[in-house]
C-alpha cells in the first residue's frame, strides 16, 4: 500500500522537491504515540491493591495506609478516534473504570 502510495505520489510529481515528496508521505503515515492509561473508579475496589496493601502489613510497612493501581498501555496509530474506540469497548469496562489518553509523541513509520 504505502509503495503503491510512493508511487502515484512520484508520478504526480508537477514541480515538487525530493523533500516535499517526502514530506507530503509523512504528513499522510504519521504514527502518533499514545498512552492510555485505565484506573478503577472511586468507590470500586481494586483488588490487586488491596492484596498489595495486606501484603505490605504483613512485611511490617505499617505507614502505608492506601494505594491504586492502573494499567497503562502505549499505543502507536495514526487515527486517535480508533485508539479511543478501542480504548472503550476493549481495554477498558466502563462500569468500572475511568482512562485517560494523552499523546506522548508523534514520528514517521
Amino acid at each position: 500500500m504505502l509503495s503503491t502510495e510512493i508511487s502515484n505520489i512520484l508520478g504526480q510529481r508537477n514541480g515538487h522537491s525530493g523533500s516535499n515528496i517526502i514530506y507530503l508521505i509523512a504528513i499522510k503515515y504519521w504514527i502518533m504515540k499514545f498512552r492510555v492509561e485505565i484506573r478503577y473508579k472511586e468507590g470500586v475496589e481494586d483488588p490487586e491493591a488491596v492484596t498489595i496493601l495486606k501484603n505490605f502489613n504483613i512485611l511490617g510497612y505499617k505507614g502505608i495506609k492506601d494505594i491504586k493501581t492502573s494499567k497503562v498501555y502505549y499505543i502507536e496509530a495514526t487515527d486517535e478516534s480508533e485508539v479511543s474506540e478501542v480504548t472503550k469497548k476493549i481495554l477498558a469496562n466502563p462500569v468500572i473504570h475511568t482512562y485517560s489518553i494523552d499523546v506522548v509523541d508523534g514520528s514517521i513509520a
